[in-house]
């Protein structure tokens, strides 16, 4: 099976030169990851073990969400803005509107690869199809 969360790491360092979630280590990762993406679905944090270090990365707040909390600060949503990782901001271009197009539906296709819950994520065969991989035919556009 093709591992489409991995996949779509490399697609972004591909594209960008640099990992999207280069930590040094589990929490780290796990860290960068939730800058990015936001928290994983409550559900998935609940399902872990009692032994699983899931425990040890998130706790609930006072508002009952969870949060990661480190030494030094605590992440309860994305503080990294994906769009602007994606589009590469270190590179000062003007697009066409096609590129432009072309950047959102690579964006989207990342996003769907990107999904915390495997069961929500895209499929190879649904990624194959996608309109990145597979745009319209250009006469799609004259009718």
């Amino acid at each position: 099976a093709i591992d489409m969360w991995s996949l779509g790491c490399i697609l972004v360092e591909m594209h960008s030169g640099q990992p999207l979630f280069n930590g040094k280590n589990e929490a780290e990762q796990v860290r960068k990851i939730c800058e990015v993406l936001g928290m994983p679905p409550d559900h998935m944090i609940a399902r872990a073990g009692p032994k699983s270090k899931v425990k040890t990365l998130f706790r609930k707040d006072a508002s009952g969400e969870y949060v990661i909390a480190t030494d030094t600060e605590t992440i309860s949503g994305p503080t990294r803005d994906f769009r602007a990782i994606i589009r590469n901001p270190g590179v000062n271009l003007l697009l066409t509107p096609e590129q432009d197009k072309m950047y959102t539906l690579f964006e989207d296709l990342l996003r769907k690869m990107l999904v915390f819950d495997p069961e929500e994520r895209i499929t190879p065969a649904e990624a194959l199809v996608h309109p990145f991989l597979m745009p319209p035919p250009p006469e799609a556009g004259l009718r």
